[in-house]
Order: structure tokens, then C-alpha cells, then sequence
């Protein structure tokens, strides 16, 4: 299992998110689109 909590970016002097928690469980697939 993959925990992340509290998770921010800045990007340029703007936040892009803050405070992000989420875990990821096995066998699970996750995608994350951006910039």
C-alpha cells in the first residue's frame, strides 16, 4: 500500500494543490494527468 498525505505543489509561486491524502491499495492502478 502507498500512503501520501499532505501533499502540495507550487509551481511559479501558485499553488497547484495543497494538502492532497490519498493511499493507494496493491493491484490498484492509478493515472495522474497535468501539465
Amino acid at each position: 500500500m502507498l500512503v501520501v498525505s499532505h501533499l502540495s505543489k507550487t509551481f511559479n509561486l501558485q499553488t497547484l494543490f495543497n494538502g492532497i491524502t490519498f493511499s493507494i491499495n496493491p493491484a490498484e492502478r492509478v493515472d495522474l494527468i497535468g501539465p
